[in-house]
This record gives structure tokens, C-alpha cells and sequence, in this order.
């Protein structure tokens, strides 16, 4: 097994996604770290993960509601298009998160949040070891608990291309 891996490791890359939000309006700010490893089966199809942590403030100071969660959200990812530096395509998997949050330093219900569903995106490869992809959109289901109700999380099904269903992140290729 170790010697098919070792035979593979030119197709792995890794990556992934830096996120800061505010949001004046509700008096949010959002700060998301998400690497992100896959392995190149093919030209065709990669297999990948993000594993990361996402940290949220909500309301003013004498009046915030405060998370921290983990999430894992494995993946298969089908190129449908290439020419030349850029390529077409879609992620198919499901994502999960877990945390907790605080109110005025009392600790809240556990939350959990999930969702399955596609994302479309599309990648430009800068060189042969460097390259930018974007997600622009999600088609699935979001689900959540109780706890994740309270921290402001909602659940739903369907399409979306808001601003928050974008994201952009930078790879490397081994």
C-alpha cells in the first residue's frame, strides 16, 4: 500500500482558503481557515478534503454571542472542461461542523451543522505547480441542531449563487 502511494505522490496537492468577513449590519465578523489535501486519480476525477475551523462574533460588546467550530468536508471532484489553463468543475460531497457557542462567557448548546450537495467551480493553473480555484455557487441540503439554530445557522435545500457560496483558494501540486 505504501509503495502505490509513493507511486501517486505527484499527484497530490494542497491548499486552500482564507476567509474574513464583517458584516456592519448584524454586527458579525467571520475568520475561516480551511486547508485543503486531494490526490489526482486522474485527469478526470481528484478525491480531496477540507479540514479546518471557522470563529464567529455576532452583536456588540455588551451583547455578543461568540462560536468556535471545527469542520471536515470530503469530496470527489469531476473536471468536465479544460483548455489550455483553465478548467470546469464540480465538487460532489457532504461537509460537517461541530463547535459550541458562548454568551456573556456561559457556554451554549453544542452545535452541529451539515450539508451534501455539488459545488461548481472553476480552476486556473498559473504553472504546472501552482494554481487558483474558485467555488461559485452550491445545489443540496443544509441541515442543522438545535444548538447550531441558536448560534444563527439555518437549514434549507436548493440553489444558491450568493456571495456567500463563493470562495477562492490557491493550490499546489506536488
Amino acid at each position: 500500500m505504501l509503495l502505490a502511494f509513493s507511486a501517486k505522490a505527484e499527484d497530490l496537492y494542497a491548499g486552500g482558503s482564507l476567509s474574513f468577513w464583517r458584516n456592519s449590519t448584524d454586527k458579525q465578523t467571520t475568520i475561516s481557515i480551511l486547508p485543503e489535501i486531494g490526490i489526482h486519480l486522474d485527469s478526470k476525477w481528484a478525491l480531496g478534503t477540507t479540514i479546518g475551523y471557522t470563529h464567529t462574533e455576532t452583536g456588540s460588546d455588551d451583547n455578543k454571542y461568540i462560536t468556535n467550530a471545527f469542520q471536515i468536508g470530503p469530496y470527489a471532484r469531476y473536471t468536465y472542461f479544460t483548455y489550455e489553463k483553465v478548467s470546469l468543475f464540480c465538487d460532489g460531497g457532504f461537509n460537517i461542523s461541530t463547535g459550541k457557542g458562548r454568551f456573556h462567557g456561559e457556554s451554549g448548546d453544542a452545535m452541529t451543522a451539515w450539508s451534501i450537495g455539488f459545488k461548481p467551480g472553476v480552476a486556473f493553473n498559473v504553472n504546472k505547480k501552482f494554481g487558483v480555484v474558485a467555488h461559485f455557487g452550491f445545489l443540496g441540503y443544509e441541515g442543522v441542531n438545535d444548538g447550531a439554530k441558536e448560534a444563527g445557522y439555518k437549514e434549507g435545500f436548493g440553489l444558491r449563487f450568493s456571495g456567500d457560496a463563493m470562495s477562492l483558494g490557491f493550490y499546489y501540486n506536488f
